[in-house]
């Protein structure tokens, strides 16, 4: 079940969280000067949000990937957490936003990533159309913007919690259109534990699925 458009004044429920609260309808927070960062407001349910005719992901069953806690080493001591990240979420400009799209939907479908938010080109006047991506229970935090250019040397990492989802990642990325760089393989110049699979997207970006973890 794809994302769905949302009309003004609507504030049927959309996605329940596991803390019982629901979505409505989306706040769009447009910072000045930061157009491209957009935000979604949550409410109780029958509490309507200011929202817009932003379109919001409508699949409130999908399963997202629970918090990862540090796994224990079978001889005893815990293994270090490498997954952790401060960066709440991440634009990348392209010059073609469908065709970024159509690879991306897929290939982070893999993962259990799917499509949040699409907002419409000009819904702030001279902003360019934009993709959120996220889990359904939290947030959009990587996102397509249009009319862009990719930037040089642009490396994406996504954490994943096995290698088996390396592997997927990897395979759908390769079905989706990218070019293989390097085969899901064990990178100890990293750290021992450390399973990525390298692709190119469409537009250049080198694009990773990382598990810190042993089989």
């Amino acid at each position: 079940m794809g994302p769905r458009r949302v009309a003004a004044g609507d504030t049927s429920p959309l996605l329940a969280d596991r803390a019982g609260a629901v979505w409505t309808r989306a706040s769009l927070e447009l910072g000045v000067g930061r157009g491209d960062i957009v935000f979604l407001s949550r409410a109780r349910s029958g509490h309507s949000v200011s929202g817009t005719g932003a379109t919001v992901c409508s699949d409130p069953y999908r399963q997202t990937p629970a918090r990862r806690q540090p796994l224990a080493d079978q001889k005893g001591p815990a293994m270090p957490d490498r997954s952790g990240s401060q960066i709440d979420h991440l634009n990348i400009a392209v010059p073609d936003l469908a065709a970024a799209v159509e690879f991306y939907t897929p290939t982070l479908d893999s993962i259990g990533i799917v499509t949040i938010l699409e907002i419409p080109a000009d819904h702030t006047p001279g902003m360019p159309a934009m993709t959120g991506y996220g889990w359904p229970q939290t947030k959009p935090f990587f996102w397509l913007i249009d009319q862009g250019t990719v930037g040089t040397n642009m490396h994406l990492a996504f954490t994943v919690d096995t290698r088996d989802q390396v592997r997927a990642f990897y395979q759908a990325a390769l079905a989706a259109g990218a070019e293989d760089r390097e085969a899901p393989a064990v990178h100890p110049e990293y750290h021992l534990d450390y399973y990525g699979g390298f692709v190119t997207d469409p537009h250049g970006v080198n694009l990773e699925a990382v598990c810190h973890h042993l089989e």
